[in-house]
């Protein structure tokens, strides 16, 4: 609901804002947004081809690798990503505002729960 006045989709939004933050501190590829976002290639690549579409990234050619293309944001995309991480922080907080007093606790038992599921996954099971 937060990102339908932007319209843009889930996937989308994060492949934009992952291009828009890390793209200040690096030279992103294809490969690159997929690896930081957690989007599979497939799945970044047709994101990607929407996005530049609308005209929110561009592909130009890598400064380092030929064979690569660098994914940089617009203007217009990294203006719509600012406007639109508000809109998604702002409804998180509106979601979460009835546990305001017990945030902490939830964190904790969110990281109890990461932390088990990765010990599993060291011990093998």
């Amino acid at each position: 609901m937060a990102l339908q006045p932007y319209e843009l989709t889930h996937s989308q939004f994060v492949l934009l804002a992952t291009a828009t933050w890390f793209g200040a501190e690096e030279t992103l590829t294809q490969a690159r947004l997929s690896q930081l976002s957690g989007i599979d290639p497939m799945t970044t690549s047709q994101v990607l081809r929407a996005l530049e579409a609308a005209g929110l990234i561009e592909r130009i050619d890598h400064p380092h690798d030929p064979r690569a293309k660098a994914i940089t944001v617009t203007k217009v995309g990294r203006d719509l990503a600012r406007k639109a991480v508000v809109a998604v922080e702002d409804a998180d907080a509106a979601f979460f505002k009835p546990l305001a007093s017990d945030t902490k606790r939830l964190v904790a038992m969110f990281q109890a729960l990461v932390e088990g599921i990765e010990r599993a996954e060291a011990d093998g099971k």
